[in-house]
């Protein structure tokens, strides 16, 4: 688990679209993680981000999951903690037919997004 750990929410509030929510994220710097990844310029590994998005889609559906299906993940910019501490969330969480969640999120400061997704989770 890496939520109130690796980062933690500061805020979150459901946006006027049904199913949608705005998260700001705080990440812990002196985090373990970073000591690996990289010592000299520490970056959140990509992995955390996705199991990130994991977490706060557990947050707000109240559910275990496990990522079944990433349609559409894209790298934009590196999310830096001592440059880019907090982070905002764009999540659109909807369930599916099929008994999945399926998850849009987007990571991004400011004019920067850092990340984009697009997938699915199945509900344990």
């Amino acid at each position: 688990m890496l939520l109130n750990d690796f980062f933690t929410i500061i805020t979150e509030k459901q946006s006027a679209e049904p199913d949608s929510y705005q998260v700001q994220i705080e990440y812990n710097e002196a985090h373990e993680i970073f000591a690996g990844h990289f010592p000299q310029m520490p970056v959140v590994p990509g992995v955390c981000i996705i199991q990130g998005i994991k977490e706060l889609t557990e947050h707000f559906t109240n559910k275990k999951l496990v990522l079944s299906k990433g349609d559409n993940i894209k790298y934009k910019a590196s999310i830096i903690p001592n440059k880019n501490k907090i982070v905002f969330v764009d999540l659109t969480i909807k369930p599916m037919e099929s008994g999945n969640i399926h998850t849009n999120a987007r990571f991004y400061f400011e004019e920067t997004n850092f990340c984009l997704f697009k997938g699915e989770f199945k509900i344990l």
